[in-house]
């Protein structure tokens, strides 16, 4: 695969947030259980929302209700809920994985340009991208009302836009098998992480064009 993707001139790099630049997991879970909680509902294990997680604020809350619960009324009443916790307590248990800093610092070096493209609400992607990597990306986008999630390639293809190169120029890099299918729907070169949420059988099965175990092998790819 290395062989392969030193025919292409990557310009620009485009992340995944949960489980790929940041281990978020545990914030997430703290936020959907409270608002279990506080509508008497059961909770999960931290563990359990690395499975959760992925398709969007929605979805995560959808996949933690019992399945005779699954209404989306319910999943709009807990969304406030979840929000209003997770708002006050970002960050909370919510850390940069190790090898990240120093790979945006050196692709930054490189003069690549640097994007993120997440199913976390927008709001919160503005919020927390600036709060661990202050101005080091440049594009950041969540996911918007009227605009479909991904594994629809929609905000990657904005992404690239703002970005100004083609797919062909581009790796998109997840953790999870939303992110195969969307890095290989948009036509860039996907880069999954195992250091994430997810394993490799799915990162592959779901489209993965290379599986790393580090940040820094993704400079391997870079020329």
């Amino acid at each position: 695969m290395v062989v392969w993707c030193l025919d292409l001139k990557i310009k620009a790099v485009i992340f995944d947030v949960d489980g790929t630049l940041l281990d978020t997991y545990r914030d997430l879970a703290n936020a959907v259980n409270f608002a279990l909680i506080e509508n008497g509902l059961p909770t999960h294990s931290s563990e359990k929302y690395k499975y959760f997680c992925g398709n969007g604020t929605e979805k995560m809350i959808e996949r933690a209700l019992p399945e005779d619960k699954r209404d989306d009324a319910l999943i709009a009443h807990l969304k406030k809920y979840y929000l209003d916790f997770y708002n006050k307590h970002t960050g909370e248990e919510t850390r940069v994985y190790d090898g990240i800093q120093e790979l945006l610092s050196t692709l930054k070096q490189k003069g690549i340009k640097m994007g993120v493209v997440s199913n976390k609400i927008d709001c919160m992607v503005q919020q927390v991208i600036p709060q661990y990597f202050g101005d080091c990306f440049d594009f950041v986008t969540g996911q918007r009302d009227g605009i479909p999630a991904k594994p629809d390639p929609a905000l990657v293809f904005e992404a690239m836009k703002a970005l100004g190169v083609e797919s062909s120029e581009c790796i998109f890099v997840g953790d999870s098998g939303v992110d195969a299918m969307t890095g290989s729907r948009s036509g860039a070169f996907m880069v999954g992480v195992l250091w994430g949420f997810r394993d490799r059988d799915e990162l592959v099965t779901n489209g993965a064009d290379a599986v790393i175990s580090t940040p820094m092998e993704l400079l391997e790819y870079i020329v």
